[in-house]
């Protein structure tokens, strides 16, 4: 991963910022150059000014709207695009070999004797800052594989793996693939080339433990975790100022948040004070106060900190740190995102505050780290779950249906950072190389798609997202098949239970029936009915999709197309990115016919007379493209 992230204040200054996602080098090939285009525009510029027709952000204190996510054993995805990348990943996780990914495990813990013809994964998981990198990925990714199927390879697979890491957990608790030699150079602050990122490994083994005991019932795997929170609380109860200051330069990852989970399961105060202790008091004031000041940051590293604040709400109740997690959100939504729904530029760093297209038509910088998206998407989560508030499902569907649809190749590979500047591509893991953190989270973001379609709330279901799949509350029992503009509910099981359909802010309108008659009111965003569901019912929900732009946040000619929740791409080379017609209030006319989907898949542009081949930027694997046009 790269180190250098530009931030200039007052003059041009180059800050070496020691902040590093997973590690130090960039394993990707260096992107083509930025291609020159055309001064002649693709379409004739006819255009008055577009505008974005998101939602606008609002300002409401959170409130207890009791929303969870539907538990993945009770939703299953159907066959369809979503189901059939989560295959592929099922087979990348199948072809890992679990003692080549303990194997530093093995080694630090003196077991050498287990690594006997063994030997490692190459690429990051022998690179000294990032060794083990990848196994607390896997075991999460298993357990919610396990969760979601029932598949016993994976329970064993997870039930093996935790085992083998307990043999090598010390008496003090202290477990991982790294000497605990790194914690001490953490603390002197002798840098990331000495120190790593030892904390950020801690955190993705502490949520693995914590994922093997919820979807897979693993007890050892809960004891493990607990005896390695332990050894967390001991090694910071005593630190000084100038060690904490040291430990907070260093990317810690979201360690607090599993710590807040463990807290929940435990009730014990040491996992509490061992939470609290990464949260950084500048940060939660600066957040809370609006502070839009995030320059140079590493961005993957603070997701996940704005996380931890929001949990540290749910526990005291101090809306301080309430103000602090949704201010971040949608200062990093309104400042910083691109198209896709991803951050960061430059290597892994938040960029200046509303560079998006100068960054995309001048830089071709390493951009969009996929890890952010998996974060961002997390934070979502929670806050819509308290607050109802329907601006985090908009971005839910946005960075899943974008960005990480988009980052899965059919070998299982994954991207690290997605290019969007003219004619880009996008660069994949191979089979047994890589192994980034982006490799590792993306094995996660597949396992669990159906957490962000469905939540629930006492009789309520919601229903978020359009992708085909089944549900199950344990009485009523459905299947949700989902087409461009329309999705079909057909009951398999009765039972009663209020259904609320989320209709989209891309919809120009959203009806439903039921049985073929109109049925349902729209109230807070979703077309909402309630009846005593028979077997054989059949709900349809129309959502027309229609083309529209999202204008970036610096450049009011500058902008992305959109399909109903899909960002659009142009599939080819392009030597111009300059694509006008007639625009209104933000709409493209005609949106019916502006994007037509083509035989043998695909879609086509037609404006003015003019056509554009495009895809779904979530179908693009090795083809060139261009998601932002400009206008005369």
């Amino acid at each position: 991963m790269n180190k250098k992230f530009l931030a200039v204040c007052g003059g041009l200054i180059l800050l070496l910022l020691s902040l590093c996602s997973c590690g130090l080098v960039d394993p990707t090939p260096t992107p083509s150059p930025l291609p020159t285009l055309s001064a002649t525009p693709f379409f004739s510029p006819t255009a008055t000014l577009p505008s974005t027709p998101e939602p606008t952000p609002t300002a409401a204190e959170p409130s207890a709207a009791g929303i969870k996510r539907v538990a993945l054993s009770r939703a299953h995805l159907l066959e369809g695009d979503w189901a059939t990348k989560s295959g592929y990943n099922d087979a990348a996780l199948r072809r890992l070999d679990t003692e080549r990914l303990l194997y530093w495990f093995y080694d630090t813990a003196g077991l050498t004797e287990l690594n006997e013809g063994n030997r490692p994964y190459a690429d990051w998981e022998s690179n000294y800052p990032h060794l083990g990198i990848t196994m607390g990925h896997y075991i999460t990714a298993c357990a919610m594989y396990y969760a979601a199927t029932g598949d016993e390879w994976y329970r064993e697979k997870v039930d093996y793996c935790v085992a083998q890491l307990t043999l090598c957990q010390q008496p003090n608790g202290y477990l991982l693939a790294q000497p605990e030699s790194r914690f001490d150079h953490l603390e002197a602050g002798d840098g990331i080339e000495l120190a790593g990122v030892p904390y950020y490994f801690t955190h993705k083994l502490l949520a693995a433990f914590l994922d093997a005991y919820h979807y897979c019932g693993n007890e050892q795997a809960f004891e493990t975790a607990k005896r390695l929170a332990d050894w967390v609380y001991n090694r910071n109860k005593d630190l000084t100022a100038l060690q904490i200051t040291h430990v907070y330069a260093i990317e810690y990852g979201g360690i607090a948040e599993s710590l807040y989970d463990l807290y929940e399961l435990t009730g014990r105060e040491t996992d509490l004070a061992a939470a609290r202790f990464f949260n950084e008091p500048k940060l939660v004031s600066a957040w809370a106060a609006g502070s839009r000041a995030l320059t140079g940051l590493h961005a993957n590293s603070h997701i996940p900190k704005a996380t931890a604040m929001w949990r540290e709400y749910l526990v005291s109740g101090d809306e301080k740190y309430a103000r602090a997690a949704k201010n971040f959100f949608d200062i990093v939504l309104e400042d910083q995102t691109f198209a896709t729904g991803s951050n960061s530029n430059h290597g892994e760093a938040f960029w200046y505050p509303k560079r998006e297209y100068e960054t995309v038509s001048t830089s071709t910088d390493p951009m969009c780290e996929t890890c952010n998206v998996y974060n961002m998407i997390k934070l979502a989560q929670y806050l819509y779950e308290y607050t109802g508030e329907m601006k985090y499902v908009d971005y839910i569907e946005r960075g899943m249906m974008n960005a990480i649809l988009g980052s899965e190749n059919k070998n299982g590979g994954k991207t690290y950072y997605q290019w969007l500047y003219p004619n880009a591509k996008k660069v994949f893991n191979g089979k047994n190389q890589g192994f980034w953190c982006c490799t590792g989270t993306g094995f996660e973001n597949f396992a669990k798609v159906t957490e962000a379609i469905y939540h629930e709330r006492e009789s309520e279901l919601f229903v978020n997202l359009y992708i085909s799949s089944d549900y199950t509350d344990g009485t009523l029992a459905f299947d949700m098949t989902c087409s461009d503009g329309l999705s079909e509910i057909t009951v398999t099981a009765a039972g009663t239970k209020t259904i609320r359909l989320r209709a989209p802010y891309w919809a120009r309108e959203a009806v439903l029936t039921v049985n073929g008659q109109p049925a349902g009111e729209t109230v807070d965003g979703y077309v909402t009915v309630t009846r005593d569901w028979a077997v054989g019912d059949k709900l349809e929900l129309s959502i027309p999709y229609r083309t529209y732009t999202r204008v970036t946040n610096d450049n009011p000619d500058a902008f992305s197309l959109f399909y109903g929740p899909y960002l659009m791409a142009a599939d080819h080379k392009l030597s111009s990115n300059v694509l006008s017609g007639d625009w209104e209030s933000g709409w493209l006319s005609d949106p019916d016919g502006l994007i037509t989907p083509k035989e043998g898949g695909g879609y086509e542009l037609t404006v003015d007379g003019h056509k554009l081949s495009m895809m779904r930027y979530g179908d693009i694997i090795s083809r060139p493209y261009t998601v932002y046009f400009t206008r005369k």
